[in-house]
């Protein structure tokens, strides 16, 4: 049994939305401003969804599911660009969000920012002073 062809166009301004949006998308996910901080397993997730989307989106235009696939494979690249963003993120953001991870290793509360005009670290003094602390050092524990 053999089918009549579908029609594969979609309608112009459609295809120009569906394009901008991407476009955008991809922009701000490898262009943007970074997230505010790495996510590892959302950012797994996603790199994930994706790479399953890709094919999957292929697959489908290939046995003749156009319409389909075609929104698989533009999920698939929102997912990744998505991904990008996070990727681009450092490990530690501002801490403005509420998880918690744990694992320590310090950060603290963090204090006041210092003022511009305030007390700063007098170098040149520091290094006068370690000049006077002497070169010769011994094995850690002789006497």
């Amino acid at each position: 049994m053999t089918y009549p062809p579908a029609s594969m166009a979609m309608p112009l301004p459609i295809v120009f939305v569906l394009l901008a949006i991407l476009a955008g998308a991809l922009l701000v996910g490898f262009l943007g401003a970074p997230g505010g901080r790495m996510r590892p397993l959302v950012t797994i997730v996603l790199l994930g969804l994706g790479l399953v989307l890709l094919p999957l989106g292929l697959g489908a235009v290939v046995i003749g599911q156009p319409e389909t696939g075609t929104l698989m494979v533009w999920a698939g690249v929102l997912l990744f660009s998505c991904a990008a963003r996070f990727l681009r993120a450092p490990e530690h953001g501002d801490g403005d969000d509420e998880e918690d991870e744990g694992g320590g290793g310090g950060g603290g509360p963090k204090g006041p920012d210092p003022d511009p005009g305030g007390p700063t670290f007098d170098w040149d003094a520091f290094d006068r002073q370690r000049e006077g602390w002497g070169t010769e050092r011994g094995p850690v524990g002789a006497r």
